[in-house]
Parts: structure tokens; sequence; C-alpha cells
């Protein structure tokens, strides 16, 4: 277990996602990729209960969805967490952060991230998945 990196006032978004989980660390390659330093990945499994303590997050809060915390300490999770890091990408991603938001996007971003975070230990790639949280 590791400490997380901290977010400044001027600083990145930290992407907490599970590690174990294929499509959750591809998500978040594929994400920060097209961000750029503007989100910073963090595996929230490889991290220690006071770290996630700092950040406000519980290890319950990490098994069950996404986070992000951005720089001012906010911290949303779920599809919510997606749109966010999306936002923080240039060109067509941000707009998909953005619709994914809100509603009418939003009423099927939430069934559909709530379905792949419970099932993600299914999906190819899953490394020690065992979990039926989110991602």
């Amino acid at each position: 277990m590791t400490a997380c990196p901290r977010a400044t006032s001027t600083g990145p978004l930290l992407l907490l996602y599970d590690g174990d989980c294929g499509i959750c660390t591809r998500a978040a390659r594929w994400i920060t990729a097209r961000a750029g330093t503007a989100v910073v990945p963090v595996a929230a499994n490889r991290l220690d209960d006071g770290a996630l303590g700092e950040l406000g997050l519980t290890r319950a809060d990490t098994d069950a969805a996404a986070w992000v915390v951005h720089p001012d300490g906010t911290r949303r999770g779920g599809h919510l967490a997606v749109a966010d890091a999306l936002q923080a990408a240039v060109g067509w991603p941000r707009l998909a952060g953005r619709a994914i938001a809100v509603p009418p996007i939003a009423w099927l971003a939430i069934p559909l991230y709530a379905a792949v975070a419970r099932w993600r230990h299914l999906l190819p790639g899953s490394t020690r998945c065992t979990t039926t949280g989110g991602g």
C-alpha cells in the first residue's frame, strides 16, 4: 500500500479506480491519455486506509465505485467521476463527459455504470477482482 498523491488547489484531478479490474484500468489509462497531466490515475486498492481517509473516502467507497477528487477536495463517484475525468480531457471526450453528467444521457449512464461496476469481475482482464461492488 502506498500514500496517495495530493491534489492542490491548482493541481490535477485524482482518478481513483480498481487496479485489479481490467476494464477499470484500461478506462483510466484511456482517459488520462486524453487528459494529460490534468488527471492523475490512482489504483485505489493500492492505497492504505489512511491515504483514503485523507481524501475523505473509505475502502467501502472505493470498492463500490470509481472516484474523482478535485483539487478543492470535492469528491464525485460513479458515473459522475467518469464524467469529471472526461471533462478534463480535450476534444470529443470532454463533450462526452459533459453529456454523461446531465439528463437525459445521465439517466442511461447511471444504470450502465452501476451494471458494469457490479459485474466488472466477470469482464475480461480482471486479475483479482472478486467483489461485486463498483469500480
